[in-house]
């Protein structure tokens, strides 16, 4: 009910009449679906009383080079037609080529033409996120689309003008890759309301903000009308300069976790995680692994698949030392407690993979460690057919080395403090197991 109310504020004198019965009638659909902020932000979407004015009235568009898709736009007083699905900009002097290069389709028209709005949107950010045959991408949700819409909603909170005003979030599946919307797109659907892409996006709107799909939901009530938007940023902008912050994932995972109402974890005793993966990429002896680490230290096999999003990053709460395979589950390290140490895992030979980005996210939280192995065995090397780039393929990996790698860990960051407190009196040797207990 906090949410319909908030995002009723975006709307601009909507009859009181009217605005009752969409409430109540929202608020039905959400009780029904099991997902209210989605339904708020379809059913609340009633007629507004502004229009553009001639006299006083700009509309602009600016685009720069962003994140993905290329453009990313900043513009004001546009209006989306809904029968042609394209978001105009009316102004002779607009220049859309850069901003209709891509994914969005983008026109010009003089000034005098602004349509009559059936609904307006006082500000949007409209955003692609990672979805393809029903499936999405661990990874690409966080570094396609949570991490650069972050930073525009960070942007806004700490602004010297800063409003509590929602925003809708308006993300878009592509049917052809940075080449052409999918509006009728079931992403939002019943089918997927408990799929982790809908539960990392509820987690970025909360309550402060509507979740407004840019689907054809958005558009049927009156298919032959206008969605006006006064400010809408399109696409989603480069993260070269804020990632390079040393406090923007620090930020990131505070409001992430904030959000999921998950507390940061304050491990007494050193845990080492090792993650499992299917599928492709996978690690061969992964039993072998962990059966030699726990001489060594406490260590388990974390399997994520299954898990919601909340459940994914309290897991890894309770971990010291996070060891994966590159791939989508690995992006949980971020999430791991303070001072912890990840672990990067790398097929052999593999000249494809997202390796060097992976190791920068997780190792730009402040006081973080990161390592890094890559199997250099030709003969621990298991290629799956198909894959020129040898990208995909599985793992057998050296447990000698393996173990090398869990006791540089243990030297690291916060298991560095644990050590200390250790050698003060507190750990206790097994000589039958050779465990250490930090």
């Amino acid at each position: 009910l906090v949410s319909l109310k908030r995002f009723h504020t975006m709307l601009t004198e909507i009859e009181k009449m009217d605005y009752i019965l969409l409430l109540l009638f929202a608020i039905c659909s959400a009780v029904a679906s099991g997902h209210p902020s989605l339904e708020a932000g379809q059913k609340l979407l009633g007629r507004a009383a502004w229009q553009f004015d001639v006299a006083t009235d700009v509309s602009t568009i600016s685009c720069v080079h962003g994140h993905y898709p290329p453009p990313f736009c900043t513009s004001t007083n546009i209006a989306l037609n809904h029968a042609t699905k394209t978001f105009t900009v009316y102004s002779e002097d607009a220049d859309v080529t850069f901003a209709n290069k891509f994914l969005f389709r983008v026109a010009a028209e003089p000034k005098d033409n602004f349509p009559k709005c059936d609904q307006t949107i006082d500000e949007a950010y409209l955003f692609t996120f990672y979805f393809y045959h029903g499936q999405s991408n661990y990874f690409h949700l966080h570094e396609d689309t949570l991490f650069p819409i972050f930073s525009l909603l960070q942007a806004k909170m700490t602004a010297p003008d800063a409003t509590d005003r929602p925003v809708a979030l308006m993300p878009v599946v592509e049917l052809e890759r940075m080449a052409k919307i999918n509006w009728d797109s079931g992403a939002f659907g019943d089918r997927y309301l408990d799929k982790y892409f809908l539960q990392v996006l509820m987690a970025l709107a909360g309550t402060e903000h509507a979740l407004l799909p840019l689907d054809s939901n958005l558009v049927k009530k009156s298919p032959h009308g206008f969605t006006c938007f006064r400010k809408a940023y399109i696409g989603a902008p480069s993260l070269r300069t804020v990632e390079k912050s040393p406090t923007f994932m620090d930020s990131f995972v505070k409001f992430m976790m904030d959000r999921l109402d998950v507390e940061p974890g304050r491990p007494a005793r050193a845990r080492v995680g090792l993650i499992k993966r299917g599928g492709r990429r996978k690690i061969l002896n992964e039993g072998e692994l962990v059966a030699a680490a726990s001489k060594l230290v406490d260590t388990d096999l974390v399997e994520f698949n299954g898990m919601s999003v909340r459940e994914q990053v309290q897991t890894v709460q309770k971990y010291t030392v996070l060891i994966g395979m590159n791939g989508a589950g690995f992006m949980n390290a971020i999430y791991l407690p303070a001072g912890a140490v990840a672990v990067q895992l790398a097929p052999f030979n593999a000249t494809m993979l997202n390796v060097q980005e992976f190791g920068e996210i997780v190792a730009s939280r402040q006081g973080s460690a990161y390592l890094f192995w890559r199997n250099t065995h030709s003969d621990l090397h298991h290629p799956v057919p198909h894959d020129s780039y040898d990208s995909q393929a599985n793992t057998v990996v050296n447990v000698e080395e393996f173990i090398d790698l869990i006791e540089q860990a243990l030297h690291l960051g916060i298991n560095k403090d644990l050590r200390k407190s250790s050698a003060s009196g507190s750990a206790k040797v097994d000589s039958g197991s050779a465990k250490v207990e930090l």
